[in-house]
C-alpha cells in the first residue's frame, strides 16, 4: 500500500457521512496534526471519493493545507465503500481505565491538565474522574484484601490449634 499526497480540492466528499466531531474534538484533532504531523492518511477510492477521513480532511482545510496524505484503494462496489467507512469508524477497541489512568498520571508529570484536556477533547474533570475512580477502586480492593486477611483461619504449627487472625485466644 502506498501513501500519496492528494490535493484536497480533488477529493469528493460523500454526503451523509455519519461520523461527526464536536468543535472541541475538531480543535483537538487540529492540535494533534499541528503538533505531531501527518500520522494517519485518509482513504480514497480510485476516483478520489472519500471513504475514511472526513474529519481529518476538514481539519487540514481549517489548517490551510492544500494536500493530505491518502491511500487509494480499488473499490468498485458501493457496499464495499460504505462497509469500509463503517469499519474504519467503529472498530477501534476499548480502553482499560486503569491503564488510561496510569498513562494520564505519567503525562501529567510533564504536561498540565489543561493541555491534556485540549489534546484529548475531554474536560479536565473527566480526566481527573478517571484517575480518581481508578485510585478509589484500587484502594477499595486493598481494603477488601486486608479485611479478608482478618477473617483467615490460622493453624498453629506446634499445637494444630486454629484461630482467626486477630483473635486473642
Amino acid at each position: 500500500m502506498k501513501v500519496e499526497h492528494v490535493l484536497i480540492e480533488n477529493i469528493k466528499v460523500r454526503p451523509g457521512n455519519p461520523n461527526y466531531m464536536s468543535p472541541k474534538q475538531m480543535n483537538a484533532l487540529k492540535r494533534s496534526i499541528a503538533t505531531y504531523g501527518e500520522l494517519q492518511p485518509i482513504i480514497l477510492d480510485q476516483d478520489n471519493n472519500l471513504i475514511d477521513g472526513h474529519q481529518r480532511r476538514n481539519a487540514y482545510l481549517e489548517l490551510g493545507k492544500l494536500e493530505i496524505p491518502a491511500i487509494k484503494l480499488d473499490l468498485e462496489k458501493e457496499s464495499d465503500k460504505l462497509l469500509l467507512s463503517q469499519l474504519m469508524n467503529k472498530i477501534r477497541g476499548s480502553h482499560d481505565k486503569e491503564l488510561d489512568a496510569a498513562d494520564f498520571k505519567s503525562i501529567l508529570e510533564e504536561k498540565d491538565l489543561s493541555e491534556l484536556s485540549d489534546y484529548l477533547a475531554q474536560s479536565e474533570l473527566e480526566i481527573q474522574n478517571i484517575i480518581n475512580k481508578v485510585d478509589k477502586e484500587k484502594e477499595e480492593i486493598n481494603v477488601k484484601k486486608t479485611e479478608q486477611l482478618g477473617v483467615m483461619l490460622i493453624t498453629c504449627p506446634h499445637c494444630n490449634g486454629q484461630f482467626k487472625k486477630g483473635d486473642s485466644k
